[in-house]
């Protein structure tokens, strides 16, 4: 699915592709181009899986079968709506659109290079939307005499092609997706050239027209941006956001459209009064609350809202006046699916802009930040605005949404590590078998079963050496036992001959009497990037349940909820919360060296990374620092430290306290190293060969 080896395009594919991108130049400025696009992108995608065996290969994602589950799903609700056959057939003709979901996710797997170039295009349609606005302001934008667009007559006004609401989201994104464009530039030239175009996109919001979607979209993207900036510190952030607030303040003073829009929001809004935009959006929004409480789990059917509101609406206006007689929708996506198909809508919904979001999160780069961007506008506008249902917004986030998706999906496969390679997991002990059988056992019990084991001995005696063969024996994974003279503490020594066995390209470390979860390799490997090393977190366990643990009476690795809480309000685990749920890899990322959370005895690293350094440090003598050390000197070659808690925990079972004689000695020799910059181990891998 996602092999970078894959076959070529065919000829149909390739055509698709250019219908695709077309269509995403023309959906700022042309809804009929769009759809001429778009129809005709259909029509060839179903020849295409006729021809390619690698497209139909790929055609599953879980986002486009959420997609499609939600379409499927509106299908069905067309049994139970209580809107007017037309209508109905309407809102199936909009919803219809989820279909470029999938679509576009295929595509863009089988062409790594469609998903940069899907925002390119959508910028240059874009512009063209932009300059229009330009020309409209000034009096010099031609009118087309078959109506195929409208064009502001109000010189204070300027839209043109598009309504405020639309022409506010696009150029919104399109003046924040050239910051951030802007953010990553290699020269000064292009950066200034990107912060030029968006400040091209941005006036034609602030200045030319009149729409307040507009503005709160341009602030939501800055601040979005600002936050994503991979080098600004949490202070720079925070001072950041409050600069753009003192922007959008001084608009409001200096621009006569800005504070007109603003003034009669906060009019409509304490006045109550019905008969205006906000006021009838307080509206929509009662009555669909009303109409979801009455219906809650499969709602009032496909394209039912303007059924569902025509009491309300003809109670507002003066019978027979147009305006009682309109067909209103609620200005905002998630109330519209909520009363169309209740909470099963809203959770499908819901669950398809998650799994599409997902790919934004972890390592930052271009590609992650610039889905982000489009989530975040997207999910918050959909707030208040229709914009699954509304034909240009919906074709923009569907069409951008799937390429950005697997853009950001091959970005952190490229940086990450893939399903496919191996994790050499190398385990410590010394004279401890029945621990060592008690982590063995939880590395068995592993959902991901791509990996090694090495067993680092230093110099256990015959008890241990029988409890290894036992092991290898049923392993159902590789398992080395590497085992050196017992000479005294030589764990940092251990670990290397650990590394020179290993066969991974990625190394996970933990000790002898740390039983990891089931999916304790699985996250380490999504916390896995290019540049980072992880320190994993640990549970400490009691003596009393540790003895439980070694007496094969209950597994730690297979505890069930209740058992985590109980064993925590008994005191048997120092913690619980980090059992219940994973965080995503966001916010991980240590800018400074730091000896917080430096574990030994859980922690995760590139073997490129760990020869650049030359491994552990044998010249520390007894316990401590040596992982520390490590960790700085990682650090110093330019490789930094992400925090594995809330995803990495390990059962690490109670034993007596080692010698600690030699830790202060060890760490003035790390604090040595912090001052000097030093990288390589006096006595490491090299030393050892």
């Amino acid at each position: 699915m996602k092999n970078a080896t894959q076959p070529a395009l065919t000829r149909t594919e390739s055509t698709v592709r250019t219908l695709f991108l077309l269509a995403l130049f023309s959906v700022s400025f042309s809804t009929a181009l769009t759809n001429l696009f778009v129809g005709l992108a259909y029509i060839g995608f179903v020849f295409a899986l006729f021809t390619s065996a690698p497209l139909r290969r790929v055609l599953r994602s879980p986002p486009g079968l959420l997609a499609l589950a939600l379409l499927a799903l509106f299908i069905i609700g067309t049994s139970w709506s209580i809107a007017p056959r037309e209508e109905t057939l309407m809102a199936l003709k909009k919803y219809s659109r989820l279909m470029i979901l999938p679509i576009g996710i295929a595509l863009s797997w089988r062409d790594p290079a469609l998903s940069s170039r899907a925002l390119r295009w959508f910028l240059a349609g874009a512009g063209v939307l932009a300059a229009a606005c330009y020309l409209t302001r000034f009096g010099m934008m031609p009118t087309s005499s078959l109506g195929w667009w409208r064009v502001s007559q109000d010189a204070n006004d300027a839209y043109v092609f598009r309504n405020h609401i639309t022409i506010g989201i696009l150029l919104g994104f399109a003046t924040s997706a050239c910051l951030l464009i802007a953010s990553y530039a290699a020269t000064p030239r292009a950066r200034l050239a990107a912060i030029g175009a968006a400040v091209f996109f941005a006036v034609p919001i602030m200045i030319l027209g009149q729409g307040r979607t507009g503005y709160v979209t341009l602030f939501l993207g800055l601040v979005t941006v600002l936050l994503l900036h991979r080098r600004a510190t949490p202070l720079l952030k925070v001072a950041g956001i409050g600069a753009i607030a003192l922007v959008f303040f001084g608009a409001y003073l200096a621009s006569p459209n800005v504070k007109l829009r603003t003034d009669a929001l906060i009019h409509d809004v304490t006045t109550g009064e019905l008969r205006t935009p906000n006021g009838l959006r307080m509206s929509f929004m009662r009555v669909g609350i009303d109409v979801v409480t009455a219906n809650p789990l499969l709602g009032v059917g496909t394209g039912s809202f303007a059924e569902a509101y025509a009491p309300t609406n003809r109670s507002v206006w003066p019978a027979g006046s147009p305006e009682s007689e309109v067909r209103n929708q609620p200005h905002s996506e998630f109330l519209l699916v909520a009363v169309q198909l209740g909470l099963a809508g809203l959770v499908l919904y819901f669950a398809m802009l998650f799994t599409l979001g997902s790919a934004a999160l972890g390592p930052r780069s271009f590609e992650t930040d610039s889905l982000a961007l489009l989530w975040v506008i997207y999910f918050v506008a959909s707030s208040f605005n229709s914009l699954l249902w509304d034909t240009t917004e919906a074709h923009w986030f569907l069409l951008l949404g799937s390429c950005l998706y697997v853009g950001a999906r091959r970005r952190r496969m490229a940086e990450g590590l893939g399903e496919s390679d191996t994790i050499s997991l190398i385990v410590t002990t010394y004279n401890r078998p029945d621990a060592l059988e008690a982590v063995i056992e939880g590395c068995f019990a592993q959902t991901d079963r791509n990996f090694e084991i090495i067993i680092a001995d230093d110099g256990s005696g015959e008890a241990t050496r029988e409890s290894v063969a036992h092991l290898a024996a049923r392993s159902p994974v590789p398992l080395q036992h590497v085992w050196q003279p017992d000479v005294g503490f030589r764990l940092a020594m251990s670990r290397n001959g650990g590394i020179a066995a290993a066969r991974g390209k990625y190394l996970v470390i933990i000790d002898g009497d740390c039983v990891p979860q089931r999916d304790f390799l699985a996250q380490h490997r999504k916390l896995a990037q290019r540049g980072y090393m992880v320190t994993g977190s640990r549970i400490l366990v009691g003596p009393e349940f540790t003895q439980k643990a070694l007496a094969g009476k209950i597994a730690l690795y297979g505890l069930g909820l209740g058992e985590k809480f109980r064993l925590r309000a008994a005191g048997h685990i120092n913690k619980v919360l980090q059992l219940l749920f994973s965080l995503p890899d966001i916010g991980r990322a240590k800018k400074r060296f730091s000896y917080r959370r430096i574990k030994g005895c859980n922690m995760a690293m590139w073997r490129a990374d760990v020869e650049t350094v030359n491994g552990f440090d044998a010249s520390f003598s007894g316990w401590g620092y040596e992982d520390s050390d490590m960790v700085l000197r990682l650090f110093n070659a330019g490789v930094m430290r992400k925090d594995g808690a809330f995803a990495t925990e390990v059962f690490h079972l109670w034993h007596n306290e080692a010698q600690r004689d030699q830790a202060s000695s060890n760490r003035m020799t790390v604090q040595r190293r912090e001052l000097d910059g030093t990288t390589q181990a006096a006595k490491g891998l090299r030393e050892e060969e």
